[in-house]
C-alpha cells in the first residue's frame, strides 16, 4: 500500500480498524496519512489500533493531533492504551496537553503495576516532566486533593524532577 501512496488513502480511510493500514500509513507519512491517523486515534474502538495510530503520531510530531489524542485520554480506560498516548503527548511536546495528562495521572499511575517503566515511573510522569514548569501548579493542586499514597509519591517525582531541572538551567556553568 504505501508505494501506491495517495492513491488508497480512500481505501485506508475505510480500513482504520486494520493494523495493516495504520502501519501503511505510518510509512506513507503526509497530512493526508496523518490525518487518518488521527481519526483512528479518536474513533477506532480496537484500543490496540488507537494505541499503534497514537504511537505514529507521537513519532511524526503531528502537533495537530494534540488535541485529539487528549480527547482520546478521556475515552480510554485501557493502562498500555493511555501509555501510548501520553507517550504520543510528550514526543509533541505541545504544553496545550498539560491539563489532559494531569486529568488522566491518577488513573494511569494507579494502573501502573500494569505498564512498561521507563526508569521505574509510568509514560506520564515522563511527558509531564518533559513540559516543564507549567506543569507544577496543576499538579500542586492534585497533590492537595490524591489520597493514594503512590499517586501522591509520583507527583512529588515530578514536582522535584522539574524544580532539579530548572535549578540547573539556573545554575552558572
Amino acid at each position: 500500500m504505501v508505494a501506491i501512496g495517495e492513491a488508497c488513502l480512500d481505501v485506508c480511510s475505510e480500513n482504520l480498524d486494520n493494523e495493516a493500514v495504520i502501519d501503511a500509513l505510518s510509512r506513507m507519512g503526509g497530512d493526508k496519512a496523518a490525518d487518518l491517523l488521527i481519526r483512528a486515534g479518536t474513533s477506532v474502538s480496537n484500543i490496540n489500533i488507537v494505541a499503534k495510530a497514537a504511537h505514529y503520531l507521537g513519532e511524526s510530531r503531528a502537533g495537530r493531533a494534540v488535541g485529539p489524542l487528549c480527547e482520546a485520554l478521556k475515552r480510554v480506560t485501557d493502562a498500555p492504551c493511555l501509555d501510548s498516548i501520553a507517550e504520543a503527548l510528550r514526543k509533541i511536546g505541545d504544553p496545550w496537553a498539560i491539563s489532559s495528562l494531569v486529568d488522566v495521572f491518577p488513573e494511569i499511575v494507579a494502573q501502573s503495576r500494569f505498564l512498561p517503566k521507563i526508569g521505574g515511573h509510568p509514560e506520564v510522569v515522563h511527558a509531564l516532566i518533559a513540559m516543564g514548569e507549567p506543569v507544577g501548579e496543576p499538579l500542586r493542586e492534585l497533590l492537595e486533593e490524591e489520597t493514594l499514597i503512590h499517586v501522591r509519591e509520583e507527583i512529588e517525582y515530578v514536582l522535584g524532577q522539574i524544580r532539579f531541572s530548572a535549578a540547573s538551567r539556573a545554575a552558572p556553568l
